[in-house]
């Protein structure tokens, strides 16, 4: 099915590592794959990690454990390395598929090429798109939504821009520090120059940076920081 677990952080991956279940986790990014490593890990969970810093596909031959994650690029070589129709299969953030496929089109072609050969899957993702929009490979897959009777609805605000962005953005930062505007700010930007601009131009003293490990960013950043004096 096409899970729909409508809010993030919920456990459904956390219950397929739990479980005894046989089960290949597909995920985007390497990062993700990291992180439910080192859950294993503490939770005394075997496993494999295969991606570029963590196990190979060829580890499957000697693994006993009931438990593989990998990346979206790797699927397709680890179904071939296992007898698929004993495995069950997680796509976890199922989402990217559809909104990277232009340009990672090998990785979700693998996906799309070796999901039926499992003995169950489900695409779980908490963000939903509608049937008609999805891909043709997974068109009229059935679908399934959580209903949640705890859940604080978001409004997302749409706000026009006056002045400058970096300065809107700012003003808004700075409101949330002084306590005019209350709430944990999000800001989604897609460079790390706008997020320092951002940052020089506002009161933010302590400002948590998520971006990309490159040495382009962090040269940046560290750049900042000594500018800052912080």
């Amino acid at each position: 099915c096409m899970f729909h677990k409508v809010t993030t952080g919920c456990g459904m991956t956390t219950l397929v590592l739990e479980n005894q279940v046989k089960y290949v986790v597909a995920m985007p990014y390497t990062n993700l794959i990291a992180n439910k490593s080192t859950y294993c890990t503490d939770k005394g969970i075997k496993h494999l990690a295969i991606y570029s810093e963590g196990n190979q596909v060829s580890d499957i031959l000697t693994f006993t454990g009931n438990k593989i994650l990998c990346t979206y690029d790797q699927l397709k070589n680890v179904t071939q390395a296992i007898n698929a129709s004993e495995w069950k299969l997680l796509v976890d953030e199922a989402h990217i598929l559809l909104t990277s496929a232009g340009y990672r089109r090998k990785a979700v072609q693998g996906v799309l090429d070796s999901f039926k050969a499992y003995k169950s899957y489900v695409f779980g993702s908490a963000t939903h798109h509608d049937d008609k929009y999805q891909l043709n490979q997974l068109k009229g897959i059935d679908s399934v939504e959580l209903q949640w009777a705890n859940l604080q609805p978001v409004e997302v605000v749409k706000t026009v821009v006056p002045t400058n962005l970096y300065d809107h953005a700012a003003v808004m930062v700075s409101k949330y520090i002084a306590g005019s505007l209350t709430g944990n700010a999000h800001i989604f930007v897609n460079s790390v120059d706008s997020i320092l601009r951002t940052i020089n131009k506002s009161t933010a003293k302590a400002v948590r940076v998520v971006c990309a490990p490159t040495e382009y960013n962090e040269a940046k950043i560290q750049n900042f920081n000594r500018r800052a004096g912080t």
